[in-house]
């Protein structure tokens, strides 16, 4: 029985300029380490988790990091490892 990997990292996007410019800009090795979650029509819910409804906005176990430059830099470094 195959056991189903957890992913590393939450990836909010919204249908703004910036989300649909990380989503064309991922690899397939990130998409399998990161789940995408479409928030339109929950913004109310983000805001209240995570202080900001600005997509797009990634989370982590320890960092919460909103933009396209600071999340491909963040996914760069983060997902290189030691």
């Amino acid at each position: 029985m195959e056991r189903e990997m957890k992913p590393e990292a939450i990836l909010f996007v919204g249908e703004d300029r910036e989300s649909a410019e990380l989503l064309e800009r991922l690899t397939q090795d990130i998409c399998e380490k990161v789940r995408i979650v479409n928030v339109n029509g929950l913004r109310g819910w983000l805001y209240v988790e995570y202080g900001t409804s600005r997509t797009p906005l990634l989370v982590t176990e320890s960092r919460v990091v909103t933009g396209l430059q600071e999340i491909l830099a963040f996914l760069r470094e983060y997902l290189s490892g030691p």
